[in-house]
């Protein structure tokens, strides 16, 4: 499915996402979002795993992905919101196995936090950090 990027911040504003970026204003960690097959990427390292990943696919190495699969770290009540993550990719094997990928150009502080939140909550899934040589 193909979306435009009208479509695309149509969707973010369903998700109560904040839309667009203020003029001038420069990304956190200096990288640059790109559109592609309808997706907007975050970074061009995200965008170049997604490639690999199609090619994967089409050449039957992988049965599949899917793009930023959500996760509950914690369950949220009517006073707090539940804590989630969301990865770049959830890689389906062939042998039925799953690997989800978290494309990173820097690890702050916050990522090593959810990261240790993830790892307790799913102890069987494997967390894969992807950095610019890796891609």
């Amino acid at each position: 499915m193909r979306f435009t990027p009208e479509q695309y911040n149509e969707y973010l504003k369903k998700r109560g996402q904040k839309v667009g970026k203020s003029k001038g204003k420069k990304q956190k960690y200096n990288n640059q979002g790109n559109w592609y097959d309808g997706i907007y990427f975050r970074s061009q390292l995200e965008l170049r795993r997604y490639c690999q990943l199609k090619i994967l696919m089409n050449t039957g190495e992988i049965s599949g992905f899917i793009i930023q699969p959500r996760f509950i770290l914690q369950i949220g009540d009517e006073n707090n919101k539940a804590i989630t993550y969301s990865g770049d990719f959830l890689i389906l094997n062939n042998d039925g196995t799953y690997i989800v990928e978290d494309t990173k150009g820097y690890e702050n502080q916050q990522w090593q936090r959810t990261y240790k939140m993830f790892k307790l909550k799913y102890p069987n899934v494997e967390l894969k950090i992807l950095k610019n040589e890796d891609v």
